[in-house]
């Protein structure tokens, strides 16, 4: 814990239609610092150009989209939704039956790829979020009613 620069981490891009952002996360521990935890952050994300996802990782993957899949068809309402998302922003309310499978076609090599030519630091935005000072609750009234 004590080597620990993050809590949490996260990345992804909200599937939308068109152009999106692909973001990544990190909340910093108590006591670490920003700027190291943001090196350590471009470390990996510029490493995925470079070094290849293993098959296990990419594995894992297909099956996270696999249970998502799953779980966007278990109630009528999400069925629903997706359908009409699809319809909608894709012309194509039979994508739902098509998703799953073209993200298992993702291979080893269409990671790199995207990866050179999309995760390049030229192309990124950082932003810190710090908290703010914690305000010391107000004293109890003397006022009598």
């Amino acid at each position: 814990k004590e080597k620990e620069l993050c809590t949490g981490t996260g990345a992804g891009s909200g599937a939308r239609m068109g152009p999106a952002l692909f973001q990544f996360s990190c909340s910093v521990r108590a006591g670490k610092d920003i700027k190291e935890a943001e090196a350590a952050m471009n470390e990996v994300i510029g490493a995925a150009a470079t070094v290849p996802v293993t098959e296990q990782e990419l594995q894992r993957v297909r099956a996270s989209a696999r249970r998502s899949d799953v779980g966007m068809r278990e109630s009528a309402l999400n069925r629903a939704l997706t359908l009409a998302d699809n319809a909608v922003l894709y012309n194509d309310p039979n994508r739902i039956n098509t998703l799953s499978a073209r993200l298992t076609a993702v291979r080893l090599a269409d990671v790199q790829r995207v990866a050179r030519t999309y995760l390049r630091p030229e192309n990124r935005v950082v932003m810190h979020t710090l908290p703010g000072a914690a305000t010391p609750p107000a004293p109890p009234s003397t006022q009598s009613r």
